[in-house]
């Protein structure tokens, strides 16, 4: 079971889940609109979802995840 944060939060975050389960080593890279990487890791553990948060986040702002060679956009809460 996911559970994010609140509506309510102040900090903004990002929520991704995957149909099937993402396998052990597997990169997960976090990009700002810029291309900044804000966030990458390669993960030790299979998951089939992901909750990202920090300050560097700006509510209502596109961001690409890319887990493997998946490449998602999505827009912080």
């Amino acid at each position: 079971m996911l559970q994010s944060f609140s509506s309510e939060s102040a900090q903004s975050h990002i929520v991704v889940t995957a149909n099937e389960s993402i396998a052990v080593g597997a990169k997960i890279t976090i990009k700002d609109e810029a291309g900044k990487v804000l966030y990458e890791h390669i993960n030790k553990k299979a998951f089939s979802a992901l909750v990202y948060s920090s300050k560097d986040l700006v509510k209502a702002k596109n961001y690409t995840v890319q887990i493997g060679d998946t490449i998602l956009e999505t827009i912080s809460k």
